[in-house]
């Protein structure tokens, strides 16, 4: 599909941590649990690495 990309060759040997870690992995259980009662009881958030530069006031993390 893409024309004059070089031909790539792969490692002749492969560690076995990484065949380990590209094994079938069981899927998460498709129905769903629901463990909160009301709105906004369960909130995910996530927390950024510091940030450079750091933003006005001095912040140097974001959360989301």
């Amino acid at each position: 599909m893409v024309t004059g990309l070089p031909h790539f060759t792969g490692p002749s040997n492969i560690c076995e941590d990484c065949t380990i870690s590209k094994q079938h992995q069981v899927s998460f259980p498709k129905g769903r649990v629901r463990r909160e009662r009301q709105h906004l009881e369960i909130v995910y958030s996530d927390i950024c690495e510091p940030i450079n530069p750091i933003l006005n006031g001095g912040k140097c993390y974001i959360i989301t």
